[in-house]
């Protein structure tokens, strides 16, 4: 993780991925072997390290805090199609996510796409 990732216990990935569908991220990204991302959208993949995350949001559940799942706001380089790689972080990231996790550049910004929950930053 990133110094700038931010991290929330009282926020569900449903309430994340509704913002971000609302916010024009309606795609959806996989890891793949070998540090690459797939679009869901054209089926192209393309290195990880390619993209610049355009947000990161780290979410941990409120009862169990081993429940660490990331999402970060991507565009697909080949159809532009906006959308999340919604991944396992730590301990329970498949090899994939991890590899993926370490080579995306992710350098997210507050506030953008309506992400921070209310009452926080």
């Amino acid at each position: 993780m990133t110094p700038n990732d931010r991290s929330f216990t009282d926020t569900t990935l449903q309430d994340v991925t509704d913002r971000l569908d609302a916010a024009g991220y309606a795609g959806q990204f996989r890891a793949e072997p070998g540090s690459e991302l797939r679009c869901l959208t054209c089926r192209q993949t393309f290195a990880a390290s390619s993209l610049h995350a355009d947000d990161v949001l780290r979410l941990e559940g409120a009862s169990d805090p081993g429940e660490m799942t990331i999402v970060i706001t991507l565009v697909c380089p080949h159809c532009e199609t906006k959308g999340t790689l919604v991944a396992r972080y730590g301990p329970e990231a498949s090899l994939e996510e991890a590899d993926v996790l370490a080579a995306v550049e992710r350098t997210p910004h507050e506030g953008s796409h309506g992400l921070t929950p209310p009452g926080v930053g």
